[in-house]
């Protein structure tokens, strides 16, 4: 099966290939089921945004990338978390389909333009 392009590609600041990793500072559940879940994990370092993720499978398995400047830094928390909502979205086939949905309902809220109080 064909791996999908991140549409969220243009969110990346920089691709800066050095590796200085960090320890979550905030984790979003995207999906939360005891037969499969996904977490999203972001850091600030140096003013920029990183992302990593957890995926515990359904087949038992897990999946996960430390946040670290490897994978780009982004200029907002948001845009790393879309980004990586992306990267899970290039592997739906793999996922079940509530987990998928859940996806997608967490890259809608992300997407929606945040009020002024």
């Amino acid at each position: 099966m064909e791996k999908l392009k991140n549409p969220y590609e243009h969110l990346k600041v920089s691709d800066t290939g050095t590796d200085r990793q960090s320890h979550p500072v905030s984790r979003m559940t995207v999906s939360s089921h005891p037969a499969e879940s996904v977490y999203i994990l972001t850091v600030c370092i140096d003013g920029a945004w990183i992302y990593g993720y957890q995926v515990y499978w359904a087949n038992g398995h897990t999946s996960q990338r430390t946040p670290s400047t490897s994978s780009g830094t982004f200029r907002t928390e948001q845009d790393a978390r879309l980004y990586c909502i992306g990267f899970l979205r290039s592997y739906a086939s793999y996922f079940r389909p509530d987990t998928l949905a859940n996806i997608r309902a967490a890259e809608s809220r992300l997407l929606k333009p945040v009020l002024p109080l």
